[in-house]
């Protein structure tokens, strides 16, 4: 199943603009330098002794969690339908699992973290709501990173929240503080690229969105993404497999009772900063 898998990061940022570790175990331990620490050689007289310098190391830790589902569909659905089904439902994973792990690397969820439980490494500007983000807020987030991680760095954000930095005009003499004719065709926005993704979040104008992260900047290849092979795929047929119902009560019984197929779709991932 190569040709899913290389759909699968095609698909989204999750697996196309991180870095990818393959793990052959569960966990994995990966020795970083430390952000501060650095050995720094001194001037020596001669025959004098060297000054010794330690290197600080830090450690990123990955631990592999499983994603998963179940698709049931019916024998006939699969004989008299127009589509192959089973094809049908291989994009439709394609899809599904971009979309989770996508939403995952920005938004995280019970169990992994994502960019916006990272603040100590990608810049955060909130308000009391998205209308109050101004241009000196992006240009500060610039500011606020190092040389060597504004190389590759890139900004993150939904189209409704790239349109609407383009809406914002001054107070007296009504010019854009973002030209809408020169930086949104080019999807760049002060010098670096702009890459849209339905996983950020939206802006809501409302007071409600107070502490909301709508935008993030910084190289995504900075985040490890442990994987284990590939995509697994395990199809059924009517004859030998059966499955408990969403409802935990009910065991569904395929053979001939039933004539249902169904596909067992498993990847299991990490990630951190």
């Amino acid at each position: 199943y190569s040709l899913l898998l290389d759909d699968l990061r095609d698909s989204g940022l999750f697996f196309s603009e991180t870095t990818m570790i393959p793990m052959s175990a569960k966990t994995l331990k990966i020795p970083i330098v430390a952000a501060s620490g650095h050995p720094s050689p001194s001037r020596v007289a001669e025959n004098a002794k060297k000054p010794v310098a330690n290197i600080t190391f830090g450690q990123v830790s990955l631990s592999l969690e499983k994603y998963a589902c179940l698709i049931p569909w019916s024998d006939e659905l699969m004989e008299d339908g127009i589509v192959d089904i089973e094809a049908f439902v291989r994009s439709f994973a394609v899809d599904w699992f971009g979309i989770v792990f996508d939403n995952i690397l920005f938004r995280g969820d019970a169990t992994l973290n994502g960019l916006e439980d990272f603040t100590t490494t990608f810049i955060t500007t909130s308000g009391t709501n998205f209308n109050t983000v101004t241009v000196d807020n992006l240009i500060s987030a610039i500011g606020a990173l190092r040389a060597v991680d504004l190389v590759g760095a890139k900004w993150y954000m939904t189209p409704q929240t790239w349109a609407h930095l383009h809406t914002k005009k001054g107070t007296t003499n009504d010019n854009y503080y973002l030209n809408p004719f020169e930086t949104m065709g080019q999807k760049t926005l002060l010098g670096f690229p702009v890459v849209f993704t339905d996983s950020a979040n939206a802006p809501l104008f409302t007071a409600g969105d107070t502490g909301i992260k709508y935008i993030t900047f910084g190289n995504l290849k900075k985040v490890y993404v442990g994987v284990k092979n590939g995509m697994t795929i395990d199809i059924a047929t009517s004859n030998v497999a059966s499955y408990v119902d969403q409802s935990d009560s009910n065991t569904v019984h395929y053979a001939f009772q039933e004539n249902q197929t169904v596909i067992r779709l498993e990847k299991r991932i990490d990630l951190d900063i």
